[in-house]
């Protein structure tokens, strides 16, 4: 009885090894051969907010919050989730993303049904992707890969505070990169993948305040691949 128990526990380590260093490889392999390389010169800092998975919270609360300092978001779709209720809350609607895109807003591909990547085949996982039909804790200076950008989530799970944040905004301004701020929903009690209104209003004035042009994702990347790049840009309020 304690070889068979000794065995099982002896074939769960060994799983659990094989499982862990499957990721790993897969980590390695995705960061030496998936990589888009984008140089990140830019005369003036850069700081963009998305929001995960597009709960209603973050097109409503998060997108006046921003507007209040002449920022307008990323929000990561999965159209799959129009209007259902999940650990985020109560996803948007169609019409929140059309007065998002109405204002500005830009709108990513989150994949249609939320897929894992790693664990989805590659027809069903591109085909998840088609169906949108377009739509680590740093940040992004010096260089960046367009296939995996650093972003910083303030999400409550992180426990980041404004201290970490104020001394990240104020690296990205002094390196003049690119910084990307993420989380999902924005409420007075979020959910550990959100944070509260408060603190995004906190986060937004103070890149404000840094002097960093305040862009949706496509848009700082189109002016970062762009030969005019180097050019002075217009003040991000105009």
């Amino acid at each position: 009885m304690m070889r068979e128990r000794e065995w099982t526990r002896l074939q769960m380590h060994t799983r659990s090894l094989i499982t862990r260093a499957s990721g790993k490889v897969r980590r390695l392999l995705a960061d030496q051969f998936g990589r888009r390389t984008l140089s990140i010169k830019t005369p003036v800092p850069i700081v963009s907010f998305t929001f995960d998975d597009a709960p209603v919270t973050a097109f409503r609360e998060g997108r006046g919050i921003l507007k209040q300092f002449g920022a307008r978001a990323t929000y990561y779709v999965s159209l799959g989730l129009l209007d259902a209720e999940t650990e985020v809350g109560k996803i948007a609607s169609v019409g929140d993303l059309a007065r998002a895109v109405d204002e500005g807003g830009e709108l990513g591909c989150h994949t249609f049904d939320h897929l894992d990547p790693w664990h989805t085949s590659s027809a069903a996982f591109m085909a998840s992707v088609a169906r949108c039909r377009g739509g680590g804790q740093a940040t992004n200076a010096d260089s960046a890969d367009l296939n995996l950008l650093k972003a910083c989530f303030v999400d409550r799970r992180t426990g980041i505070d404004t201290v970490f944040i104020r001394t990240l905004v104020d690296y990205n301004a002094d390196r003049r990169g690119w910084l990307i701020l993420a989380t999902h929903d924005v409420a007075a009690d979020p959910s550990p993948y959100g944070c509260t209104p408060e603190f995004l209003e906190t986060i937004a004035q103070y890149a404000s305040r840094s002097g960093a042009l305040l862009l949706p994702v496509g848009e700082a990347c189109a002016r970062l691949m762009s030969s005019s790049s180097t050019e002075p840009w217009p003040d991000r309020t105009s």
